[in-house]
């Protein structure tokens, strides 16, 4: 029997659309409770290295990472209150119902330019640690092409943004709306040609992301050839490199399961689609703050060595205690500059 029988059968279908559907469920809430625990651990750290983080080639893009989880964990609030409300009272009130749609509409559509934008800054990010650390002589050239970049970061979020605006309105138009059958077939080939367009922009952000987590490889390799110096035991850079590379890859696997569900199912491109968005309006950010809370040792330091519920409550809500001195804590770190 192939896999198409056998998704046909009616009492598999049942039984793995329950189990499946479980499995799922549970994924995308370990997602979230993920999303719930790292972001304190991720401003706590961050806060923590600022000073530190200033002098580095990186800090742009490290520092625009961080303004723009405060917008995302906004929207991821203001979406899930609104599905909330949905059930309480949107049933009884139109207009209400209407409002809510429109909340939660907008605050998806926002993510998804985010996560767009942000698969590219994370490509952007492994080219130029790849380039500063095999040719550091060239990274004033890759520190002015990123400052070129943030000048103008606006203009990046606002072609996706109209981008994906353009989509939703004639998706939805498409959707809804009844055309004569003399047009329809215009319609239809225009509506496929959307698809395709839309899947391979989403195909291509999610390759390059994968393609780039690549590149920390010949980094790791290169790294590993001074295992003879007692740094690289003591620091351990390789495994902090490795880490970057595993994290990326293990969430976007994250999406497969669900994907196959949807296509084994006879599941519409659309539903694919929507499917693989939502994964990366929760994944981007996990991914852009697992991997700077692990990609060096001083981070993995900072977090571990000194750390106090007191300590970690004031530093969230930028408490300062003037009346003690803290000594300096400093750590050794062996790797490169990219690797801050």
């Amino acid at each position: 029997m192939n896999i198409t029988q056998l998704s046909t059968d009616s009492n598999f279908r049942i039984l793995f659309g329950d189990g499946v559907t479980m499995v799922l469920t549970a994924i995308q809430f370990g997602f979230q409770l993920l999303l719930l625990i790292a972001y304190p651990f991720y401003i706590y750290v961050h806060k923590i290295n600022y000073t530190r983080d200033q002098m580095t080639p990186l800090f742009p893009t490290t520092n625009h990472f961080y303004e723009v989880m405060k917008p995302v964990y906004l929207l991821f609030f203001c979406s899930f209150a609104s599905y909330g409300l949905s059930y309480h009272l949107a049933g009884n009130n139109f207009l209400l119902g209407c409002l809510i749609s429109v909340i939660l509409t907008v605050s998806f559509l926002l993510l998804y330019v985010i996560a767009e934008v942000c698969h590219l800054l994370v490509a952007f990010l492994a080219i130029q640690k790849l380039l500063i650390y095999f040719f550091p002589s060239i990274e004033k050239y890759a520190v002015i092409t990123q400052n070129s970049i943030y000048k103008n970061i606006r203009k990046v979020y606002l072609f996706f943004l109209m981008k994906d605006i353009v989509a939703t309105l004639w998706f939805v138009s498409c959707a809804i709306h009844d055309y004569n059958e003399s047009v329809k077939w215009r319609i239809n080939m225009i509506f496929g040609v959307s698809t395709v367009f839309l899947l391979g922009a989403f195909i291509i952000l999610n390759s390059v992301l994968i393609i780039s987590s690549l590149l920390y490889v010949p980094i790791m390799l290169n790294v590993s050839k001074f295992s003879y110096l007692p740094s690289f035991h003591e620091n351990k850079p390789q495994k902090y490199i490795l880490w970057q590379t595993i994290i990326v890859i293990i969430f976007k696997l994250g999406s497969i399961p669900s994907t196959i569900y949807l296509f084994l199912n006879y599941s519409t491109t659309w539903a694919i689609i929507i499917n693989t968005i939502f994964c990366d309006i929760y994944l981007v950010p996990l991914i852009i703050q697992i991997s700077y809370l692990g990609c060096n040792k001083r981070n993995v330091n900072t977090f571990m060595s000194s750390f106090t519920l007191t300590k970690f409550i004031r530093v969230l809500l930028d408490i300062k205690r003037d009346s003690e001195v803290h000594p300096s804590i400093h750590f050794t770190d062996s790797s490169n500059p990219a690797f801050v």
